[in-house]
């Protein structure tokens, strides 16, 4: 087993298990199939989009973004002109929809993005509120109630906290998860930005704490 460090950075996906074209954490997949079925009753059939994501993964990602090769958008969901955007207002547009490389809970194999296949296929699958109070309504109704009754599946991002914008479709594992963010102190932070090589690294080394405290700890907890 890898160290701590490298499976809180998603250096590392040693700690976790197939599961169909994903990986995820051992109890997390027990947790969903368990959701999963409870679903069905409802006519639902819940399918993951996005499980485990490396650190290169969210890296490409990241980095893309910053260069203004992927779509930039406002915590409400409106698209944004990069060009006319300071690096600042990049940076800030980027950590709403998306973590620091090494920051992200993606990374943990605990956080699952979820959607009901009865709806849509995973291709047509945009990851917006907006289709998920829509199209997805039954899907997200039925998880709020689910959570309200001490499910194994809390809501991250519920609601916009100041830091990441809400993402109904983001569901975190209670019980591990909650474990890996006790661990993820500043430090593990610190050293993951210094042994780092993305875009926008200078900005966020200006002031570490902010982003520590806004965009990893700043959560929703109510239901766990």
């Amino acid at each position: 087993m890898k160290n701590k460090f490298e499976i809180l950075t998603g250096r590392t996906q040693e700690h976790l298990i197939p599961f169909g074209d994903f990986l995820i954490d051992k109890n997390t997949m027990h947790a969903y199939e368990a959701l999963k079925a409870r679903l069905e009753l409802f006519e639902i059939d819940l399918q993951i989009v996005s499980s485990f994501r490396s650190f290169e993964r969210q890296g490409q990602i990241w980095n893309a973004k910053a260069q203004g090769k992927r779509e930039l958008f406002n915590k409400d969901g409106q698209l944004l002109d990069y060009n006319s955007l300071t690096k600042e207002e990049v940076l800030e547009s980027i950590l709403t929809w998306s973590a620091i490389p090494g920051a992200s809970r993606h990374h943990w194999g605990t956080d699952i993005d979820v959607f009901d296949l009865n709806i849509k296929e995973k291709s047509q699958v945009k990851l917006t509120n907006e289709e998920y109070e829509i199209e997805f309504k039954n899907l997200t109704q039925a998880i709020d109630r689910m959570i309200s009754n001490s499910s194994s599946f809390f809501r991250p991002y519920s609601e916009y906290l100041g830091g990441v914008s809400k993402e109904l479709w983001h569901l975190s594992f209670a019980e591990k998860s909650k474990v890996y963010l006790e661990e993820y102190t500043i430090e593990i932070f610190e050293k993951n930005m210094y042994e780092s090589d993305i875009e926008l690294k200078d900005l966020i080394m200006k002031d570490l704490e902010h982003y520590y405290k806004n965009y990893i700890l700043n959560i929703n907890t109510n239901s766990i």
